[in-house]
């Protein structure tokens, strides 16, 4: 038979494993805020459409989700404002200056949901009279160092010139080659 001692005791216990369950059956809702974030951001890229010349793919749009929600975090995106507390898009990534530590994270999420390598480059030799010669040059110019370089730049809200400088003695030489 127990003691009154044993039963307090044991009535403790029970209560305190009741809260811990309960708690840690509430840990998923953690995830659950992630994945609505990831959702709206990938819902927030369809609807802008583009990366330059193509469409955003859904794939490509989720990846891009659930990569910025994952890598960066979602405490950090509602920091930038990127997320609003009631999980929905804010603000676009283009108008937040991030650290250089979370535009890094974003620039390989970027780089590893869609061709960012293209991407870059396309904003050099497309709309442009450019010769075989200057696109393939522009092509060595644009690896994927300096693509990821160059996205880290912007998303940490650099001014253009910084944004390319790795590149830019390159891409004058690309712009030399005879047309």
């Amino acid at each position: 038979m127990l003691s009154r001692r044993s039963i307090q005791r044991c009535a403790l216990s029970a209560l305190t494993a009741g809260v811990l369950v309960l708690s840690i059956g509430g840990c998923g809702s953690g995830n659950d805020d992630e994945q609505t974030a990831a959702d709206n951001l990938a819902m927030q890229i369809k609807s802008v459409g583009s990366t330059g010349t193509d469409n955003v793919t859904d794939k490509q749009a989720h990846c891009l989700g659930d990569g910025t929600v994952h890598d960066v975090g979602l405490d950090r995106l509602q920091h930038y404002g990127i997320i609003s507390k009631d999980l929905t898009v804010n603000k676009s990534v283009a108008n937040v200056k991030m650290t250089p530590t979370d535009a890094g994270h974003l620039a390989k999420v970027f780089a590893s949901c869609i061709d960012s390598e293209r991407l870059v480059e396309q904003q050099f030799i497309s709309g442009a009279t450019v010769t075989p010669q200057q696109k393939q040059c522009v092509r060595d110019a644009i690896d994927g160092p300096a693509t990821l370089q160059i996205l880290s730049r912007s998303f940490q809200g650099q001014q253009a010139a910084d944004v390319y400088a790795d590149v830019r003695d390159d891409l004058k030489r690309c712009a030399q080659l005879k047309k």
